[in-house]
């Protein structure tokens, strides 16, 4: 009589889980859809520069998709959140929402399946860090977009995203380094005399008038370039035109014509106060300051630097108490609904929470076991895994310590850095003594300068020589390696080792 009592209650809780899933899966797949929406708003409002708007839709949709464990939603809102916040200028607490995307194994299926989430999520990774100062840790993240450039299936696509990539590698060794700058954006005019695209042609413009003005300095080059940027920026409609303009400006003021460059700055403003761009803002009044120094007017010079001090300052605080007014406005409003979905959610949750743990019953034992034998395993892979971590990291610590011994005998010219060079890069003078067995230590020296990819004007000033004498010095090396002219010679040094 027993045993069929509990078969007519087994039963009976099947049924409620038959009949009530479908209302929570409709119900899900409602919210789901709801979500999506507010994500695509939250993109449309990045692209149109209100990104304040766009970082509280992602953390709308953020919320809404932890209440029903929606992967994609979690994902995307945090990464318009990070987005967002780099655009402002945030790019600590950008990084906090990136971590949070990277280091939660869950998503870690979606991101792997996602080529295109992939390459913008290391586009913005690599933003961070360049804005931050880290250009190594930039130039990484760079390079790892260019190979996944090449995952996407679209052919249009992969092109338009490799040159995007390559255009990001340039602005690292932009006032930097001229070899790999020009590497660099010669690629991407190589393909785009093949594959062109308005607005990639806008940025190259606007990076070979900058390579011109901070290298060549060949006026004709750099007016030229950012005439052709500003116009292809009118002919597309781009939003980033007053890129251009400012651009303009700063050509007119380094050729002291502080007039004309005031002009360029009065229209560049106009857009940048329009689009709420607050750190052009910045560097506008800046320029706008110096414009009028240059004229005498030291008025309206005070009235600019104020302007530029005033602003900078208040930044922070501003972006901060915007942001979270904002995200506060946006919870309040959708309040209401949510706490209406999420109680009909949580009656159907519990209801089939009792029905499995009493279909569970039968099987607690075996399922004990299991745990048991799984935490067995997991303790052995942490083990091994904390001891691998730790092998690894004394052999980096080591190697790292070496390095940086390296680079500070370099800097001092000191007698000891070929031999503890050797030793932090064991084999890298094999290799270059197979392909010129000629090679005298003088020139050995200077590539150990290269590998550790100093620039000329660094390995002037520790080596105590004009930058003329190495670049000179350069143009001997690739003599002698046969390095062709159109390839970067640290590029080259690199690959050799």
């Amino acid at each position: 009589m027993m045993n069929l009592k509990v078969h007519i209650y087994i039963f009976r809780s099947l049924l409620i889980i038959i009949y009530s899933w479908p209302l929570l899966f409709f119900a899900q797949t409602k919210d789901q859809g709801k979500i999506d929406s507010i994500l695509q708003l939250a993109e449309n409002k990045s692209k149109n520069f209100d990104f304040t708007r766009s970082i509280q839709l992602g953390k709308n949709a953020v919320k809404l998709s932890r209440k029903i464990s929606y992967h994609k939603g979690m994902i995307r809102g945090n990464f318009y959140i990070a987005s967002g916040l780099c655009n402002l200028g945030d790019y600590k607490e950008s990084f906090i929402y990136i971590d949070d995307i990277e280091e939660n194994k869950e998503y870690h299926d979606y991101i792997s399946r996602n080529p295109d989430f992939n390459f913008k999520l290391t586009d913005l990774i690599g933003r961070n860090y360049l804005a931050l100062g880290f250009k190594k840790q930039a130039i990484k993240e760079f390079k790892k977009e260019l190979v996944l450039a090449g995952l996407y299936d679209d052919p249009v696509k992969k092109v338009s995203q490799k040159v995007f990539a390559l255009n990001q590698l340039s602005a690292c060794y932009e006032d930097v380094n001229a070899d790999s700058t020009y590497y660099y954006l010669n690629r991407i005019t190589s393909i785009m005399k093949v594959n062109p695209y308005p607005e990639h042609e806008l940025f190259l413009y606007l990076n070979l008038s900058d390579y011109h003005r901070n290298f060549t300095k060949n006026k004709d080059s750099v007016y030229y370039y950012n005439s052709l940027a500003i116009e292809r920026a009118g002919l597309i409609r781009s939003p980033y035109l007053y890129l251009a303009l400012s651009q303009k400006a700063k050509i007119l003021s380094w050729q002291n014509k502080c007039e004309e460059s005031l002009e360029y700055c009065a229209k560049a403003m106009e857009i940048v106060i329009r689009k709420k761009r607050i750190e052009d803002r910045i560097s506008l009044y800046k320029l706008m300051a110096d414009n009028y120094r240059c004229l005498g007017d030291r008025e309206k010079e005070l009235l600019y630097i104020d302007r530029h001090i005033f602003t900078k300052d208040s930044l922070a605080e501003t972006r901060k108490a915007g942001i979270q007014i904002s995200a506060d406005r946006l919870s309040a409003e959708t309040k209401k609904t949510e706490n209406k979905a999420i109680e009909g959610r949580k009656i159907i949750l519990f209801i089939i929470i009792i029905s499995i743990a009493l279909l569970l019953i039968s099987g607690i034992s075996v399922a004990k076991i299991k745990k048991r034998k799984r935490k067995i395993i997991e303790q052995k892979e942490r083990e091994i895994k904390l001891r691998e971590e730790q092998i690894n990291m004394l052999s980096d610590t080591k190697q790292d310590r070496i390095r940086e011994e390296v680079l500070l005998l370099a800097r001092k010219n000191s007698p000891d850095f070929l031999n503890k060079f050797k030793e932090a890069y064991p084999g890298f003078y094999q290799k270059l003594l197979n392909v010129e067995p000629g090679f005298k230590n003088s020139e050995l020296i200077f590539c150990a300068y290269l590998k550790l990819n100093f620039s000329t004007k660094e390995i002037a000033h520790y080596t105590f020589v004009t930058p003329r004498a190495v670049q000179i010095r350069k143009n001997r090396l690739r003599k002698k390696l046969n390095i062709p002219s159109d390839e970067d010679i640290y590029q080259w040094i690199e690959e050799l080792s």
